[in-house]
C-alpha cells in the first residue's frame, strides 16, 4: 500500500464520518 492511498483513505473516512458524503462529493471535486 502507497503512503498516500493510506492518507487519503484516512482522511476520506473522517471526513465521511464528520461531514458526510455530501462533503465527500465536494472534496473529491475540488481535489480533482
Amino acid at each position: 500500500m502507497k503512503k498516500g492511498e493510506f492518507t487519503v483513505e484516512k482522511v476520506e473516512g473522517a471526513l465521511r464520518r464528520i461531514f458526510g458524503e455530501k462533503s465527500k462529493k465536494e472534496i473529491s471535486g475540488n481535489m480533482e
